[in-house]
């Protein structure tokens, strides 16, 4: 039962970061590469990870909302 959850969150991981790399969004790749680092490497807590990942998004959809961009 646990190879079975771990098949499938490794399948949904890779279709996800794929999905990532092919749309050739930069930031995006970075977040992904530094994140990875974070928790792989350097021992940091995941719930940190998100809770960083997630104030950077808001504060990027804030920046692109004041251009008045919708990229």
């Amino acid at each position: 039962m646990q190879a079975g959850v771990g098949a499938v969150i490794a399948a949904v991981v890779y279709e996800m970061a794929g999905e990532i790399i092919h749309g050739k969004n930069r930031i995006a790749i970075v977040i992904m590469v530094l994140s990875f680092v974070a928790a792989c490497i350097l021992g940091v807590n995941v719930i940190y990870i998100v809770l960083v990942c997630g104030v950077f998004g808001g504060v990027r959809t804030l920046v692109k909302k004041q251009k008045g961009g919708r990229r």
